[in-house]
């Protein structure tokens, strides 16, 4: 398993061209040069519904730890607005071929397959992020 060296340092960001502030930002640094993956489910939930939310993902039956190139996974919240409030899935991998390997099992099947059963909680679908270890 790879090492990692998280910095957290401050960056000036435009937002839409508008706002500029200053948020922290945490640098992660591969020591040993290995292309892990992140991928990232963003999810809008309705005003209210977190709760239902959350124990949707808290009381799911998964099969992730016994994944080959998994290693991590975090639900996160975000913030609210007067619409919705943002949470997304964060997963960690060993490689991208592994989480593209994963997304073609029986298992990614089999984790899905119930994932229109609560849609009076999400503002639409979730949206997918990749990403892999550049530097």
């Amino acid at each position: 398993m790879g090492w990692f060296l998280f910095l957290l340092t401050d960056k000036k960001i435009n937002f839409l061209n508008q706002l500029s502030v200053t948020v922290p930002i945490i640098q992660i640094n591969n020591l040993h040069g290995d292309k892990k993956g992140f991928a990232m489910n963003r999810f809008k939930i309705v005003l209210g519904a977190e709760k239902t939310f959350e124990d949707i993902w808290r009381s799911r039956d998964s099969t992730l730890t016994n994944v080959d190139g998994f290693l991590t996974i975090n639900l996160i919240k975000g913030v609210s607005n007067d619409e919705y409030t943002l949470y997304a899935s964060h997963t960690t991998w060993n490689s991208k071929l592994d989480f593209t390997n994963w997304t073609k099992s029986e298992a990614f099947r089999q984790a899905h397959k119930g994932a229109g059963t609560h849609s009076d909680v999400y503002l639409g679908r979730p949206v997918f992020e990749g990403f892999e270890v550049a530097i």
